[in-house]
């Protein structure tokens, strides 16, 4: 979820401190305040890795070709997606949620060189449940952001349940046919299962980088899984794998 989020103005210790603690708390209540107090408490904690990671991203967007290709899953309404077109020869657009897909394909309309696909990308090919936030209708804008097919998904993060396609990531890897060279990932906790079957398969060398958002505020039990990732990445060298976009 790439929603605006981040710290304000310099706080002293002693004020720091009260604040996580106070949002450790409300982090696990039920419903929308226990999702953002995570949210939050999350972001406190990663604030300056995101701001490199994001400064990572527009050097290597600033370095794509005109004949670069590139992948934008989770795509959403397509903030990413533009910003890639201006830049590479190709863009893949993956988004499941027909409300954002909407959005998304009135944006890149008349973008030649983007490829929209109503579709989520995952570990496997097969048809999958998208949930939408509860409340969704209330805030389609804000609340597309937290739709996920993560099976983890904690029953109160529940809402309207949409039978989308996914596409293997490998799978689609293999049938382009051609590398990718930058590729982000913010699909609302798939992305660990994801990442996980894209290191056992030879289809990791296809691309050149990968920034994906994680989120283990969301889902703690992925902690230790995205630790594990992190350390395969570093080990493995290609793809380079950014964790700490957001």
């Amino acid at each position: 979820m790439s929603a605006a989020a981040g710290p304000g103005p310099a706080e002293a210790p002693a004020v720091a401190a009260l604040k996580r603690g106070a949002l450790g708390l409300l982090r696990h209540m039920p419903g929308r305040v226990g999702r953002e107090a995570g949210y939050r408490l999350h972001w406190r904690g990663r604030a300056a890795r995101a701001a490199a990671a994001r400064a990572r991203f527009e050097r290597d967007l600033a370095a794509l070709g005109p004949d670069a290709v590139c992948l934008d899953l989770g795509a959403n309404i397509g903030e990413m997606t533009a910003r890639m077109a201006a830049r590479a020869g190709t863009v893949h657009a993956f988004e499941p949620d027909p409300w954002a897909f909407a959005r998304l394909e009135a944006r890149c309309a008349g973008m030649a060189n983007v490829v929209l696909h109503r579709q989520a990308v995952g570990a496997a090919p097969g048809r999958v449940t998208l949930r939408r936030a509860p409340g969704f209708a209330e805030d389609p804008a804000a609340r597309s952001l937290w739709s996920s097919v993560c099976a983890e998904l904690a029953e109160a993060e529940q809402g309207e349940a949409i039978a989308v396609e996914q596409v293997g990531l490998a799978d689609l890897l293999r049938g382009l046919g051609q590398p990718v060279a930058l590729a982000k990932i913010d699909i609302e906790g798939a992305e660990v299962a994801l990442l996980e079957a894209l290191l056992d398969a030879p289809e990791r060398a296809r691309i050149g980088a990968i920034y994906v958002e994680t989120h283990e505020w969301r889902f703690p039990g992925q902690a230790p899984r995205v630790a594990a990732l992190r350390a395969r990445a570093a080990a493995l060298g290609q793809p380079r794998i950014d964790f700490d976009w957001v």
